[in-house]
């Protein structure tokens, strides 16, 4: 396999990697050690550009995979499915910080629940990737 076909494998790892530092690793330190008004507020500036970076790094990996000529149809899925789930967190950010703002707590939950899952599902994708 060329180093150019590498190019979606290394997409996915690096996307595996973002997801677990900054959802595993960051925001909990943050949640530990940084009082709540600041942390909010810097998770506030980091996650919509962990989705933009995360949709940006899998539609090169999906337009890598149209010109390998090796069957690359999960890779294809995966990266399309990654690239859209992170636009739809990406844009849903607004409305979650909306309704933490207005305390509206059961909103709130719901959206960033969607969040939380669609970033979840994405992971596993990314994940399951290295072993197909």
């Amino acid at each position: 396999m060329s180093t150019f076909a590498q190019i979606p494998l290394m997409s996915s790892g690096i996307i595996v990697g973002i997801i677990i530092f900054q959802s595993f690793i960051v925001a909990p330190s943050l949640f530990k050690h940084v009082n709540e008004k600041d942390t909010s507020s810097f998770l506030r500036h980091v996650f919509p550009k962990m989705f933009i970076l995360i949709a940006t790094i899998s539609f090169i990996s999906l337009i890598v995979s149209f010109a390998i000529k090796e069957n690359t149809f999960f890779i294809k899925a995966v990266s399309l499915a990654t690239m859209i789930s992170m636009i739809v967190c990406y844009l849903m950010v607004p409305a979650t910080n909306r309704a933490k703002d207005a305390k509206k707590e059961v909103v709130f939950r719901r959206l960033h629940a969607v969040s939380v899952i669609l970033t979840v599902v994405i992971l596993l994708l990314n994940f399951l990737l290295a072993f197909l």
